[in-house]
């Protein structure tokens, strides 16, 4: 399958300005392991440096409402 084929059955294209890269590679014999690495380390840097942490919502930003309404369940037969 060629890169571009690949590309196009994960839907790459629709991920906007999102980078991403193919890289040919073969596990038996390590083809291209090191291309396809030295790409991610180089881009995982560059993202590094633009990325913030408030995509992600803090968990302890807001107290937390627990319900505890008790149900009152009559005619419990236990066998």
């Amino acid at each position: 399958m060629s890169s571009s084929e690949m590309a196009d059955k994960l839907g790459l294209h629709s991920l906007g300005q999102r980078p991403w890269y193919i890289q040919k590679t073969s596990a038996c014999s390590g083809y291209g392991l090191y291309e396809g690495l030295h790409w991610l380390s180089n881009n995982i840097s560059n993202l590094a440096d633009s990325c913030s942490y408030n995509h992600f919502p803090n968990p302890f930003s807001r107290p937390h409402k627990i319900d505890l309404t008790l149900i009152e369940i009559e005619n419990v037969i236990l066998l």
